[in-house]
C-alpha cells in the first residue's frame, strides 16, 4: 500500500513538473499563439493523480482538492478526468468555476472543452453574477462569448425579480437575459442587497512571476469547502422569492408578467416582451405582443394594439404608455376606452388617462358613447374629458336636516366637451361650443350658441340645461333668449320666443312647455287635411302649451294676452318671422357618423357666445 502511494506521489510530482514545463513552453509561445495559449487548461493542484498509459494515455484521473486554471478562470472540484493533449476535462463533486471576482458557477458535474471554451454543467447548477443568480439542472456556459444557456428549464433572480422559463440565455458582460416559452416574471418590493461579500472570496491559487507553482502544502483547506461557500453566497444574495416556484401567498409580488418571449436588461431593470404577454398586479392587467416594461419604475410602453383593463375599465390602442403602479397612461392611434360600469365608451387618436383618480382627456377625433339605455348617445368634440369623484352621502334626521354623519361615499361621473360639440341620439341631436355633464343628477349644460333638436322641434337659447338619463330626455331649461321652432314648409314655421323656457318630456317626446318673459308666438293652425288656415300671432307674459303626438294640442297665455289671426293669403313677409329667428337644419346631425362632419355655423346665425371654460384652462390636463 505504501509502495502504491509512493508511486502515485512520484507520478503526481512528475506530472506537476511536466505541467510546469508545458506552462513555460506555452508562456514562451504566447506572443506567437495568444489564442491557443489563453485557451490552454492548466492543472494547478490535486492530492492524487493516476493514469493508464496503455488503455488511455491521455486521460489522467485526479482526486482530492482538484484545481484547474484557464487564463484568468479557476475551476475546483473533488474529482476530475483531465485530457491534456485534447485540452478538455470532466469535473465531479462540488464543482466550482470562478471568473474574476464577480462570477461564480456551481454544479455537481461539468465537462469542459478548453479549445471552444464551452462548459456543460449538470445537476444543481448555480451561476452567481453580482446580485444575480441563475439556477437550473443543465447549463451550457461559453466562456469565449460569456454566454450561459439552459435548454431544460431554469430561473434567474435578482433582489427584486424572479424570472422563470423553459429556455434561457444569460449574458453576464451585458447584464442581459433572453427567455423563451412559459416565461414568468414576478417583481417584488425588496431593497437591493448591499451586503459586502469580499470576506467570502476564497484564496485563489496564482502563478508567481517565475512561472513556478505554489507548493501543495501552502494551499488552504478552506479553498475546497464548496457547499459552504455556495450556501454563504445564497444566504447573502438570495432574495425571499428565490425558490423555484415562489409562494405568492407569503411573498406576494407587486407585479406578475407572463410571456412567450422576453428579453430582460438587469442593469436598466427593463423587460422587453417579444411575444404574447400579460402583465398584471392587483389593480390592472395589460395584454400585449410587443412592449417594454421597467420593473423598477412600473412604466410600460406598449405597441401593436395592446390593451389595459382595470376594475371595470378597458383601453386598447395602437401605442400606449402606462404605469402599472400610478395608473397614469397615454395612448395614440384609434384608442378605445370602455367603462363597463357606467356603460360608456371613449374613442380618440390621443388619450391621457389616470386610474387614481379616474380621469381621461381625449383629442383627435374624440368620441364619447353612452349606451346605458336601449339607445346610444354619440358625442364628438375637439376635446373630451371624463373624471370620477367620490362625494359623501350625508345622513338626515326625521326633519330632513343633515346630521353631519356620512352614510356612504358615492362615485360621481362627470364629462366635459369643448369646441365644436356635436351629438346624436335617436330622440335628441344638437350642437354647441361647450358641454358639461354630471351623471349624478343627469344634468347636461350646453353653452356657446347651443342648438338642440327633438323630433320636429329646434330649441335654442343662450344656454340649455337638460335632464338626460338612460330613460331618455326628461326636462329642458333655457335661460335667456329661449326660442322654439317647428317647420311646416320652407316658408312657414311655428315659433315661440321668451326669456325662459321649460320643456317637459314623456318618453323623450314633448308633453308640456312653460315660457315666461316677453312671450311671443307664431302658429299656423291647420285643417284636417293639414292645409294651413292662417297665421296666429299672440303676445303675453306667460305661456303654457300642451302637446299631443308631437303637435300642439292647446295653449294658455296670460295675463292680458294680445293676439290676431291673419288669413294665409293676407300674411305679409314682415309677419313671417319673430326677431332672432334662425332655422339651422343644415347643422343637425343625422346619424352617428355625422357627428364628425366638419360644418360650422353661419355668421348670420351666431349669437354672443357664453363659455363654461376659460381658453387657457383648456390647455392643461386638470
Amino acid at each position: 500500500m505504501r509502495h502504491t502511494i509512493y508511486i502515485i506521489g512520484i507520478a503526481a510530482t512528475l506530472w506537476l513538473l511536466a505541467d510546469v514545463a508545458w506552462s513555460q513552453i506555452s508562456t514562451r509561445r504566447s506572443t506567437e499563439l495568444p489564442d491557443s495559449s489563453a485557451r490552454k487548461i492548466y492543472l494547478i493542484h490535486a492530492r492524487t493523480l493516476t493514469f493508464d498509459q496503455q488503455r488511455n494515455p491521455d486521460r489522467q484521473e485526479l482526486h482530492g482538492e482538484v484545481v484547474f486554471r484557464q487564463d484568468s478562470a479557476y475551476l475546483y472540484c473533488d474529482k476530475a478526468y483531465f485530457y491534456r493533449l485534447s485540452n478538455r476535462m470532466e469535473a465531479y463533486g462540488n464543482v466550482r468555476m470562478e471568473q474574476g471576482d464577480s462570477l461564480y458557477l456551481f454544479c455537481d458535474s461539468l465537462t469542459y472543452d478548453g479549445n471552444d471554451m464551452l462548459a456543460r454543467c449538470m445537476d444543481r447548477v448555480y451561476l452567481f453574477h453580482n446580485n444575480t443568480i441563475l439556477s437550473t439542472d443543465y447549463l451550457l456556459y461559453d466562456r469565449s462569448t460569456s454566454e450561459a444557456y439552459y435548454p431544460e428549464g431554469g430561473y434567474i433572480v435578482d433582489p427584486n425579480n424572479h424570472l422563470l422559463s423553459t429556455l434561457g440565455w444569460y449574458y453576464p458582460n451585458q447584464k442581459r437575459a433572453l427567455f423563451q416559452y412559459d416565461v414568468q416574471l414576478r417583481n417584488y418590493e425588496y431593497p437591493a442587497d448591499t451586503t459586502q461579500i469580499e470576506n467570502l472570496q476564497p484564496e485563489v491559487m496564482v502563478e508567481n512571476t517565475d512561472t513556478t507553482t505554489r507548493p501543495f502544502s501552502s494551499v488552504p483547506v478552506s479553498l475546497w469547502r464548496y457547499p459552504s461557500m455556495r450556501d454563504s453566497l445564497l444566504s447573502l444574495r438570495r432574495p425571499p422569492h428565490m425558490e423555484d416556484y415562489p409562494d405568492d401567498r407569503h411573498n406576494r409580488p407587486r407585479m406578475w408578467l407572463y410571456s412567450d418571449t422576453l428579453s430582460y436588461d438587469f442593469g436598466a431593470d427593463r423587460a422587453q416582451v417579444l411575444g404574447p404577454s400579460r402583465i398584471f398586479n392587483d389593480s390592472a392587467t395589460v395584454h400585449t405582443t410587443r412592449g417594454v416594461y421597467n420593473t423598477k419604475m412600473g412604466d410600460a410602453t406598449l405597441y401593436r394594439r395592446s390593451d389595459i383593463s382595470s376594475r371595470g375599465r378597458y383601453a386598447i390602442g395602437d401605442r400606449m404608455t402606462y404605469n402599472i403602479r400610478t395608473g397614469l397612461g397615454e395612448g395614440w392611434g384609434n384608442v378605445i376606452m370602455i367603462d363597463s360600469i357606467s356603460k360608456g365608451q371613449l374613442h380618440g387618436d390621443h388619450v391621457l388617462y389616470s386610474d387614481f383618480p379616474r380621469k381621461a382627456t381625449i383629442t383627435d377625433r374624440a368620441l364619447a358613447m353612452e349606451y346605458s339605455s336601449g339607445d346610444t348617445l354619440w358625442l364628438h368634440a375637439d376635446t373630451l374629458r371624463t373624471f370620477q369623484e367620490l362625494r359623501p352621502v350625508m345622513a338626515k334626521d326625521s326633519m330632513g336636516q343633515l346630521t353631519g354623519d356620512t352614510l356612504r361615499m358615492d362615485t360621481l361621473n362627470f364629462m366635459t366637451a369643448h369646441f365644436n360639440v356635436r351629438y346624436f341620439r335617436r330622440d335628441l341631436q344638437g350642437i354647441c361650443d361647450s358641454l358639461n355633464y354630471n351623471a349624478f343628477d343627469s344634468l347636461a349644460t350646453f353653452v356657446g350658441n347651443p342648438v338642440m333638436w327633438n323630433g320636429l322641434y329646434q330649441i335654442t337659447g343662450d344656454s340649455i340645461i337638460a335632464n338626460v338619463d338612460r330613460e331618455g330626455i326628461h326636462t329642458v331649461w333655457i335661460h335667456d333668449n329661449a326660442f322654439l321652432v317647428q317647420q311646416h314648409d320652407t316658408l312657414h314655421y311655428d315659433q315661440i320666443s321668451g326669456q325662459k323656457l321649460i320643456c317637459y318630456f314623456d318618453s323623450s317626446e314633448v308633453r308640456k312647455m312653460d315660457i315666461s318673459g316677453s312671450v311671443q308666438t307664431i302658429f299656423y293652425p291647420e285643417e284636417k287635411d293639414h292645409t294651413l288656415i292662417g297665421l296666429n300671432q299672440v303676445i303675453g307674459t306667460y305661456l303654457t302649451i300642451w302637446f299631443k303626438k308631437r303637435k300642439m294640442d292647446h295653449l294658455a297665455i296670460w295675463p292680458e294676452p294680445v293676439g290676431s289671426l291673419t288669413p294665409l293669403q293676407l300674411v305679409q313677409s314682415s309677419q313671417l318671422y319673430l326677431d332672432k329667428f334662425r332655422w339651422m337644419e343644415y347643422l343637425r346631425p343625422t346619424d352617428p357618423d355625422d357627428v364628425f362632419r366638419d360644418i360650422r355655423m353661419k355668421e348670420t346665425d351666431k349669437q354672443e357666445v357664453v363659455k363654461l371654460f376659460d381658453d387657457n384652462e383648456l390647455n392643461g390636463y386638470e
